[in-house]
């Protein structure tokens, strides 16, 4: 059992100290033998502590890893908890939930304390499926813009296209959708991870660079079918309409948050429209 338990948990350690270990036989007749001399007793003590200590700290160390393990099955992510039964919790509703609070509070201000009491998942669950709080914020920027393109592409694709385009400019200004539980305009998360952390956050960078290039595409694309049909004027290229309309919609966004006149907003944004018409 000695050698059992020294070989395997502590290996390397009886050679390490010269011990010689033998068949019980052979240990009967020579003793447990150092470099050629018998071992103390307080010596031998010292090889055994050694391999049982081993023994507990791999133990805690596998009763930790069960304690914060993920095992992912379709739809929801099982996790075990410290009462050693398994519960689940879906992945997306948890980020969509995530979401919200990070529209609300912004990045910064947002703590995984605060993730945890809002979403009602242990701390090791959130780190184990989505791992630190930057990538959980960037997963939910994603979430945001998947949303959002969806429902912009759906806008867009009607005609006549100009009462599309005054409600996407409206949406930053006002729309209750976008006030958040302070009772504060929410803006465009995409915007605000660009206040937040653009230019420094590489990948947050691409994520909003890509976004933006995507907003324009689609504007670009809507512009292009209301010039053809007459409804909007073809005194400039739609990429340069599209472009327009970008920085309407963030500029929108951005000072809303910081409580936009409702009345002088709206006046704005029916100006930019009026100056489509054909």
């Amino acid at each position: 059992m000695i050698r059992t338990v020294l070989s395997t948990y502590a290996p390397g350690l009886p050679e390490r100290f010269g011990a010689d270990l033998t068949s019980p036989a052979q240990r009967r007749l020579n003793g447990w033998r150092w470099n050629g001399r018998e071992l103390r007793r307080g010596q031998l003590r010292l090889l055994l502590a050694a391999g049982f200590a081993s023994v507990a700290y791999l133990s805690l160390r596998d009763a930790l890893t069960l304690d914060a393990g993920i095992v992912t099955g379709r739809g929801a992510d099982v996790v075990v908890a410290r009462t050693g039964r398994p519960r689940e919790f879906d992945k997306e509703q948890t980020l969509e939930r995530a979401l919200k609070l990070f529209w609300s509070r912004g990045y910064g201000a947002t703590s995984i304390q605060d993730l945890v009491d809002a979403l009602s998942v242990e701390r090791g669950s959130l780190y184990g499926t989505f791992g630190d709080k930057r990538r959980f914020y960037l997963e939910a920027v994603r979430l945001y813009w998947e949303v959002y393109e969806r429902r912009l592409i759906a806008t867009l694709d009607t005609s006549p296209l100009l009462p599309a385009l005054r409600e996407i400019l409206t949406h930053p200004a006002r729309l209750d959708e976008f006030i958040s539980d302070v009772g504060v305009p929410q803006g465009c998360l995409v915007g605000n991870t660009t206040a937040e952390l653009v230019p420094q956050d590489t990948e947050a960078t691409e994520i909003v660079a890509r976004s933006y290039s995507r907003f324009t595409d689609i504007v670009t694309a809507a512009l292009e079918r209301a010039q053809a049909t007459g409804e909007v004027t073809d005194k400039a290229r739609p990429e340069a309409q599209a472009h327009m309309f970008l920085y309407l919609v963030q500029g929108l966004s951005l000072v809303s948050r910081a409580g936009l006149d409702r009345t002088s907003a709206l006046a704005a944004i029916d100006t930019a429209v009026d100056g489509l018409r054909a």
